[in-house]
Parts: C-alpha cells; sequence; structure tokens
C-alpha cells in the first residue's frame, strides 16, 4: 500500500514537472521570435557625422519586424555647407535569421529626411547587415540620400556603424 502512494506521488510529480517544462520551455532567446509590439534605439557613426535613431513596431513573424522611426543625425560638410542637422523620419524592415543568443539580420529603412540647418529636404535609403546578441547588435550599412536644396540638388553615400539596443 506504502509502495503504490509513493508511485502516485512520483508519477504526479513528473507529470507535473513535464507540464511545467512544456509549457514553458517556448521561450525564446532572440527577442525577434517573440510576436508583439518592440521598440529599438540606435547610435553611430556615419562619415563625418554622428546619427542617433528610435523606432517603433511589431515583431509581425518569427524574426520579421517592421516599424516607423525617427531621429537626428549631425554632418560636418567640407563643402557649402559646415555642419547641418538632419531628422530622418522612415520606415524599418528588419529579418532576424536565428532565434539563438547570437544571431545575423538584415535592416532596412527609407523615409525622408529634412536638413533643418540649410532648409533643404530629401529622401534616403539605408540598407544594413548585422549581428546581434541577446537585445544588442552591431551593424554596418550604407546610407544613400539625395537632398533638395532652393537652387541646388546633392546626394550623399556614406557608410554607416551603428550599435543597437531592442527592447
Amino acid at each position: 500500500m506504502l509502495l503504490l502512494t509513493v508511485m502516485k506521488k512520483n508519477s504526479i510529480f513528473i507529470i507535473l514537472s513535464l507540464v511545467c517544462l512544456s509549457a514553458f520551455g517556448q521561450d525564446y532567446v532572440n527577442p525577434s521570435y517573440r510576436q508583439g509590439f518592440a521598440a529599438e534605439v540606435e547610435a553611430g557613426y556615419i562619415c563625418k557625422g554622428a546619427y542617433t535613431n528610435f523606432s517603433l513596431g511589431y515583431n509581425i513573424i518569427h524574426g520579421l519586424y517592421a516599424g516607423l522611426g525617427s531621429g537626428v543625425e549631425y554632418f560636418y560638410f567640407e563643402a557649402k555647407w559646415k555642419k547641418s542637422v538632419f531628422v530622418p523620419t522612415f520606415v524599418q524592415v528588419r529579418y532576424s535569421f536565428l532565434n539563438k543568443k547570437i544571431s545575423p539580420f538584415i535592416d532596412f529603412k527609407a523615409g525622408v529626411v529634412g536638413d533643418f540647418t540649410s532648409r533643404g529636404t530629401g529622401h534616403f535609403f539605408r540598407p544594413a547587415i548585422g549581428m546581434e546578441y541577446r537585445r544588442v547588435g552591431l551593424k554596418v550599412g550604407y546610407y544613400w540620400s539625395n537632398m533638395t536644396y532652393e537652387n541646388d540638388t546633392t546626394g550623399d553615400d556614406p557608410c554607416t556603424i551603428g550599435l543597437i539596443y531592442r527592447f
């Protein structure tokens, strides 16, 4: 009789353990694989300048993030404009390939940008590739922009290096 009671208790314990492991074993290592609201802050270096961006969005499916964002960019030009402050507004799409602690990703931002120093407007595209470790990532990209000023149109295409943190 005592043996049967011990076996029942052990069976119940094993079943409860398996239920807990299967219920809580669905945790994702990479935040991009957790569906729902997400946010990102990014700071980095653009040739002859620096930038800070933030975006708010949604992890649509595992690994795919889509969001809207804005930021501030500070450039130093040797040509016509000595120092310029730009404010971009953009759409961002990022895909993270693996649900691991370390995962490669591709990132694409496109939108409009305003030069508040020299009163110009334009648009830009910024593709990038990178690696992320949990919520922190490092990426390298290309920044193509086309700006229109009062009597002038100019374009610039520097490389970027950025550090990101995702919430």
